[in-house]
């Protein structure tokens, strides 16, 4: 498949963030989408967010009182994941569970930027953080989309495995770092992986064969701030 990179993109990996292009483009989007007014070049400031696995991010400030600050999250998905997430986003910031969502464009999309840091493995250990986390699921998990019904996690972890044969994967050494089990191999080969997927999938059709609920990869660990 061939890639193609947003003009937007483009933009931005080609120039300093202290460009006059880019400082244009920032206030051009918070004039149509937040009503900024008279913002100047020297009123902005544009900071690189590092973490993101699959989008370029920044931090969009003004040195003003009144114009509203915002996360500027910049695609570079496929067009097909880029409108499932931004509807999956629309929906959580409607139902007040994510960040507010401004605005989008072509390769972009506008959001409420919330100061946050992302949880550790160890502070998720932590059974108190574990119990606000475990409360806040269901609402999520409750959640109708507008998307087909049938059941994709299975599919998805034979898809990810596949790719990861098709680039070269083959053993995968194990590195426990949070559980003090001592009898865990030292490697897993991609013959386990399948088998452990199928053996999984046997699992949760016997307990979970009338039970459908929304999740999403966001909901993962290294995605959770507080």
């Amino acid at each position: 498949m061939t890639e193609t990179i947003s003009a937007i993109e483009k933009l931005f990996t080609e120039n300093a963030l202290t460009s006059n292009a880019i400082l244009e483009k920032v206030i051009e989007l918070g004039i149509d989408f937040l009503a900024w007014k008279d913002v100047e070049k020297s009123q902005v400031e544009v900071t690189r967010i590092l973490g993101g696995q699959s989008n370029h991010m920044f931090h969009i400030t003004t040195s003003l009182d009144g114009p509203t600050d915002f996360l500027l999250r910049i695609h570079r998905q496929i067009p097909s994941h880029v409108f499932k997430d931004t509807v999956n986003f629309a929906i959580f910031s409607e139902r007040g569970l994510g960040p507010k969502l401004y605005g989008f464009c072509d390769g972009a999309r506008l959001e409420e930027y919330l100061p946050s840091k992302t949880m550790t493995v160890e502070t998720i250990l932590n059974p108190e953080i574990t119990r606000k986390i475990g409360a806040v699921f269901p609402r999520y998990h409750a959640i109708e989309m507008p998307f087909p019904k049938s059941r994709r996690c299975i599919q998805v972890m034979r898809e990810w495995l596949e790719e990861y044969k098709r680039l070269g994967g083959t053993d995968y050494q194990i590195n426990a770092r949070t559980v003090s089990w001592r009898d865990h191999p030292a490697t897993v080969s991609v013959e386990e992986l399948s088998r452990e997927i199928d053996g999984f999938e046997k699992w949760a059709k016997e307990i979970y064969e009338h039970t459908l609920v929304y999740s999403h990869n966001d909901l993962a660990v290294g995605f959770l701030c507080f």
